[in-house]
């Protein structure tokens, strides 16, 4: 299934309900943001206008008792949508005075809130249901990118992440800050994870710098000594299990990926060594029982290893002819998209692929996911050629017909039974 209604780049997807189905989100350059029925491919009502420059981040979440689509924009908004009815649930909409560069949701108290942040250093937090803005605007002196929503002991908290090498948390509840910026970092923050080590939760933060870092997220403190070994900028991070302990995960320039362990910050086995430049995704997940951690990098290779030995599982996934650009992991299946056009699937038990790849994007492929629809698995696939696609994830079949700008004209939006 093709969506092609935008009219340009497509840049942000995301997977979830609505109106009691599964729903396809996409943002796009030209301004809009287009919700899809993910079983059939119909689109579900009219374009969600409004932001007058590139949407640049999409996702999804609850508002007491109904879904709701934020969406943030290089115009500075973020809007905030009734998932079911299209209708704006905040006006006017929330505005930054400069691009919006990531967006989380999470919970604050006793209510829903999303989480913006951007390029002049600000962070906001927003009630889901108002749109109001909950308490003041938080600060920084560099721009915020990265955020996310956790917990720290018995509150919510918000993290981000800033060019101006610090990593800042916010009491998710009243805007307070929450001591004072995790400083250490040489160079810009570039991704920040929240999860849990031992008994308690830890912030996780990678630099330009090469630099991991560790903090517990009650008191601030780092938790161990700056986790070095990358010989180049530290370009993800990500929290999971493996062998039965929290680890943390990073992937840098140097083509390498590193596991540590979450609580002590000793490195698990050696560095996992194979890719030949920089390590451009990283995910972790389940195949055959295990965990396992899946990686890709610029030069096309998608690897798969276990995490608890760190050992390789199976032969690389070869097969793009460009850079891997995304991976996703589904119930048995790993998914990549890559710089040559294609996304392809991978038996996450033995790393064989899964059919032939999957084509039809006439530009590189910058995003995929795996969730579901019609109760069964399906991908999606996002590219500079401004299309979605969906497929069906067994079999590799593109899943509906083509949304084309034509059938847009034809829709009003009515609700969830729009489709018709």
């Amino acid at each position: 299934m093709t969506l092609t209604g935008h009219t340009d780049l497509v840049s942000a997807v995301a997977v979830g309900r609505a109106g009691g189905r599964e729903v396809i989100i996409s943002g796009s350059w030209d301004n809009t943001v287009r919700v899809w029925d993910a079983a059939t491919g119909e689109p579900v009502g009219a374009p969600l206008t409004g932001h007058t420059l590139w949407v640049i981040a999409v996702t999804l979440g609850r508002a007491e008792d109904r879904e709701v689509i934020i969406s943030g924009g290089r115009d500075g908004a973020v809007r905030v949508w009734d998932a079911a009815t299209g209708e704006p649930v905040a006006a006017p909409p929330i505005r930054h005075t400069r691009e919006v560069r990531a967006v989380a949701v999470g919970r604050a108290g006793c209510r829903e809130v999303f989480v913006s942040g951007h390029d002049d250093g600000a962070v906001r937090v927003w009630d889901a249901v108002t749109g109001e803005q909950v308490g003041g605007l938080l600060t920084g002196p560099g721009a915020v990118t990265a955020v996310a929503v956790g917990r720290a002991g018995d509150r919510e908290v918000i993290v981000s992440g800033n060019w101006d090498k610090t990593v800042r948390v916010w009491d998710a509840a009243t805007g307070e800050p929450v001591g004072a910026p995790l400083t250490g970092h040489n160079w810009g923050v570039s991704a920040v994870a929240v999860g849990r080590a031992g008994s308690g939760e830890v912030i996780v933060s990678g630099s330009d710098d090469g630099t991991v870092r560790i903090w517990d997220a009650v008191s601030g403190q780092p938790v161990t000594e700056p986790l070095t070994g990358h010989t180049g900028e530290v370009e993800v991070v990500a929290v999971g299990r493996a062998g039965g302990r929290e680890v943390v995960v990073s992937g840098g320039q140097d083509g390498t990926v590193r596991i540590w362990d979450a609580a002590t910050g000793d490195p698990v086995g050696a560095p996992l060594i194979g890719h030949g430049r920089s390590a451009s995704a990283v995910a972790v997940g389940r195949a055959g029982g295990r965990e396992v951690i899946v990686s890709g990098d610029v030069d096309g290779a998608v690897r798969v290893w276990d995490a608890a030995s760190v050992e390789p599982v199976g032969e690389p996934l070869t097969g793009h002819t460009g850079a891997v650009n995304a991976v996703a992991g589904g119930r048995e299946v790993f998914v990549s998209g890559g710089q040559d056009r294609t996304v392809r699937i991978w038996d996450a038990a033995t790393g064989e692929p899964v059919g032939e790849p999957l084509t039809g994007h006439t530009l590189e492929v910058e995003a995929v996911a795996v969730g579901r629809a019609g109760g069964r698995e399906v991908i999606v696939s996002a590219g500079w050629d401004r299309t979605v696609r969906v497929w069906d994830a067994a079999t590799g079949e593109p899943v509906g017909w083509p949304a084309t700008p034509a059938r847009w004209r034809r829709w009003r939006w009515a609700g969830p039974a729009a489709v018709r």
